[in-house]
């Protein structure tokens, strides 16, 4: 695979997913029941004109943000990442459905503070830039992309970085997947945004002694994993093979409950 080709689809997946367990919980399904319909009419409403939003910075200063259909589209994926954000994810998109722009427009500007002071860009670029960027079908892409929240967005900005960015050379192994009979255990939130299990799935056919572990109800955060992925990394290590381990905790990660809105 090359990044990001595979962002739009599966960041549609998720939020497919997410709208579908809002559905089947009783007082999210109340709070939030045209879910769906809110959320394609914030894209089009975006799509037809982007808005200028204020922020609050974390010491308080205000910040104005252009809020484009691209932005919003990549910040919310992001949101999608963790379990925790995604529970807030309804009620945002209530929020600005009614005009009120604010709960998106601080998470946009703290998706963004995140990922500028925890990822070194520079380095995602030199990486991705040789390794990936240069062999992605550009045109089967953004057909894949077509009718995704996200949009052809995230392609366009990482080619775009690219073409200025200065980029290594490769080996003629580049694409091969990894072969080995190491033992390997791999875990795969459910509900993962940017790299669901079937992507776990792919690596491990080629992994003799690797064991893949769907953890439930989680994205692609460590996240609620918590003391059930401790556990179990440590009982591999010990045992050094995933064959014998019991996995069981995975499967009963619980779901993080929705945030439903105090209307007055």
């Amino acid at each position: 695979m090359a990044q990001p080709v595979t962002h739009a689809t599966d960041g549609e997946r998720a939020w497919r997913m997410l709208v579908a367990r809002c559905h089947a919980d009783a007082a999210c399904r109340s709070a939030y029941p045209a879910l769906e319909s809110d959320f394609r009419s914030v894209i089009g409403r975006l799509e037809r004109s982007s808005a200028i939003v204020q922020a609050k910075s974390a010491d308080g200063r205000a910040v104005k943000l252009m809020l484009t259909r691209g932005i919003f589209g990549e910040a919310f994926r992001n949101v999608l990442y963790s379990p925790e954000l995604a529970a807030r994810a309804p009620a945002m998109v209530s929020a600005f459905a009614r005009g009120d722009y604010s709960p998106i427009t601080q998470m946009v500007y703290q998706t963004r503070m995140l990922t500028s002071s925890e990822i070194s860009a520079g380095f995602y670029l030199s990486v991705t830039c040789t390794e990936d960027v240069p062999f992605i079908d550009v045109d089967r892409a953004r057909e894949e992309a077509a009718g995704t929240f996200g949009g052809d967005y995230r392609l366009q900005q990482q080619r775009r970085a690219c073409s200025l960015w200065p980029r290594g050379s490769l080996s003629r192994v580049r694409g091969q997947p990894v072969t080995s009979s190491v033992p390997a255990l791999l875990f795969s939130g459910d509900q993962d945004p940017v790299a669901p299990p079937e992507r776990a799935e792919e690596v491990a056919k080629h992994l003799a002694n690797g064991r893949h572990v769907i953890v439930s109800n989680n994205g692609h955060a460590f996240g609620s994993l918590g003391e059930c992925g401790q556990r179990l990394i440590a009982a591999f290590i010990g045992a050094k093979s995933a064959a014998a381990l019991d996995v069981s905790c995975a499967s009963r990660i619980p779901a993080v409950p929705f945030v439903i809105e105090k209307r007055s």
